[in-house]
């Protein structure tokens, strides 16, 4: 076998290592129906969870939350990502602020399950914590809409309140009748994007080395 023929081989094997090392974790999760207290918070403003993720993997892949609504509206929702660097530890940079995406009208005894991909964002969460939140337009008369309260995550950490933003200013409410306000959502990411190609350089040095001593 000559050199050239054994080249692309190394390069075969790098690139399988590679997709290995880039693979999604969990990094935060909190959506065992197990731990469903049957409550939701119902507002009409910007309102969300302080979460704290587990693990180095920061580069977010997906973001999964539970909600429901007694009615439908086009573009009547949005979700957004912050970090709390705010005042007091208050949310304040944001992140991510998604496309405005349709509310739809929950079937009996069940919920609503939205799932966003956000691999090719580039949306890194920070070390510490970051807050999700999501604003539902149209609540008011017969209309409700909210998230899902469970307790507790079984990935990653969060508080007993959650933030509710009124103009420009974030403060914390409790979520009342005895209830946790851990909102039902689950994340995961990759790790940076310079760990796992320094992973992949590797592998494909290593085959190199090895095929090319044969």
């Amino acid at each position: 076998m000559t050199k050239i023929q054994i080249f692309p081989i190394a390069v075969a094997a790098a690139l399988a290592s590679f997709g290995a090392a880039s693979a999604a974790q969990t990094i935060y999760s909190n959506v065992d129906p197990a731990a469903d207290q049957h409550a939701i918070i119902g507002l009409g403003g910007e309102y969300g969870d302080e979460i704290v993720p587990v693990g180095g993997s920061r580069f977010v892949q997906t973001f999964r939350f539970d909600y429901v609504s007694n009615y439908d509206l086009k573009d009547g929702a949005r979700f957004r990502i912050y970090s709390n660097d705010g005042a007091a530890g208050a949310p304040k940079t944001l992140l991510y602020n998604s496309p405005a995406f349709d509310i739809q009208k929950n079937k009996l005894n069940e919920y609503n399950v939205i799932t966003l991909s956000l691999g090719g964002t580039g949306l890194r969460l920070p070390n510490d914590r970051a807050t999700w939140t999501v604003s539902f337009n149209g609540i008011g008369g017969d209309n409700e809409a909210g998230i899902l309260l469970y307790d507790k995550p079984t990935v990653g950490q969060s508080g007993n309140d959650f933030w509710v933003k009124n103009g420009s200013i974030w403060s914390l409410q409790k979520a009342g009748l005895g209830k946790v306000a851990n909102f039902a959502a689950q994340v995961t990411a990759v790790p940076e994007p310079s760990t796992y190609a320094l992973l992949g350089i590797g592998a494909f040095a290593m085959v190199a080395i090895r095929r090319f001593r044969k």
